[in-house]
């Protein structure tokens, strides 16, 4: 399944690509800034769940990439492209897209998020940002399979950015799947909270299911909590224009 992006570190010089396969295997990328020559070949070790992250781009530059599988989505051999973000001073604007519940489990919602997925492409944001309920079960293999039949068509070309909703810890009040899939960079092992920086835009990422069940008596953490208010407080110092 895949692919589709993530932020993990400067949007102006990095990208995360993140995708999965069958069975356990190393998996190889190719990446370029030309379609016709992607010279640059990276291999992802041997897992079922893949991310590599490329440093070292240049701002508001596009590239493409290319992985050597053959995706659910997309024929063998697909190239995808990605722009990288404008600097903090370039005065550009940046179109979000914001999107919650997704949730796949039938044929129905199936069939609904393949249409948005369409609708969210062809109004082409430079960034997705999704608050919560990416699937129905955040334990089930399937469940992640079914939200991939539509996410690729968005995000394979630009990052989407989640919050965890609780549907990502059922049942068992677990966020690893929710953290492979999307490892972004969090601030501790097991949490599920995390904060961007977009050219003169702050965004934060809270998990309110972190202190309990992700149900009736969900709770944040102290810890969370103290982490959200040092971030607010960075970001008010680095003197960014918009905070979400």
């Amino acid at each position: 399944d895949g692919p589709w992006l993530i932020l993990n570190g400067n949007p102006e010089s990095s990208i995360t690509i993140c995708w999965t396969t069958a069975t356990m295997k190393e998996s190889i990328l190719l990446w370029g800034k030309s379609e016709s020559n992607m010279e640059y070949v990276l291999s992802s070790p041997k897992s079922k769940k893949h991310s590599i992250t490329i440093d070292n781009l240049s701002p508001d530059t596009s590239y493409y990439y290319s992985i050597d599988e053959n995706f659910t989505l997309y024929n063998n051999g697909e190239v995808f492209s990605f722009r990288t973000a404008t600097t903090k001073n370039s005065n550009n604007t940046v179109k979000f897209i914001i999107a919650g519940d997704f949730q796949p489990k039938n044929e129905y919602t199936l069939i609904t998020n393949g249409i948005i997925a369409e609708q969210i492409d062809r109004e082409n944001p430079a960034y997705i940002i999704q608050l919560g309920d990416l699937v129905q079960i955040g334990s089930s293999g399937k469940a992640w399979h079914n939200l991939m039949k539509s996410l690729p068509v968005m995000a394979s070309e630009r990052p989407v950015l989640s919050a965890i909703g609780n549907h990502e810890y059922y049942i068992f009040h677990k966020n690893n799947n929710f953290r492979s899939f999307f490892p972004y960079d969090f601030p501790k092992d097991k949490s599920c909270y995390y904060s961007v920086d977009i050219g003169n835009i702050h965004i934060s990422f809270l998990d309110p299911y972190d202190g309990g069940p992700a149900g009736m008596s969900s709770k944040m953490t102290d810890e969370q909590k103290q982490w959200f208010i040092l971030d607010l407080e960075n970001a008010v110092q680095k003197g960014v224009d918009w905070i979400f």
